[in-house]
């Protein structure tokens, strides 16, 4: 094995063990801004908000073009739509509406359009661009 293949693999093994540790960049959507690409995984995240310990589910989705985003569901509408509903292979498109105002009671929500589309749970799809 040559040394350039040596350092190549050993670069690909760090970059594998750092995602394993590190989330990916967060989505962080401004209106009419859309997400799309496969839900690689979840995570439940255990964070201190002001003193208190809050769970997050944390999705992870790979884009088209490779990259990987992860999606914090915080908001009520995203936990709704997303958790229990998408699984690891499945593709997700999420847009993000900005805030809108409750119909009822006071206040706003983060409004969110989501579509999922299950995976056949055989891999990878040949009818998919990506």
């Amino acid at each position: 094995m040559s040394t350039d293949t040596i350092v190549q693999h050993r670069a690909d093994l760090f970059a594998r063990l750092q995602g394993q540790v590190e989330y990916p960049e967060a989505w962080k959507p401004e209106p009419s801004e859309t997400l799309v690409g496969e839900a690689v995984g979840w995570e439940t995240v255990t964070l201190d908000r002001d003193g208190v310990d809050r769970a997050c589910e944390v999705l992870t989705v790979r884009t088209p073009d490779g990259d990987e985003r992860s999606v914090w569901a915080w908001h009520t509408v995203l936990q709704r739509e997303l958790v229990g509903n998408v699984s690891a292979g499945d593709f997700v498109a999420i847009s993000y509406r900005g805030r809108k105002t409750k119909q009822t009671g006071s206040g706003d929500y983060a409004s969110y359009r989501v579509a999922i589309e299950k995976s056949d749970g055989g891999g990878e799809r040949d009818d998919l661009p990506f």
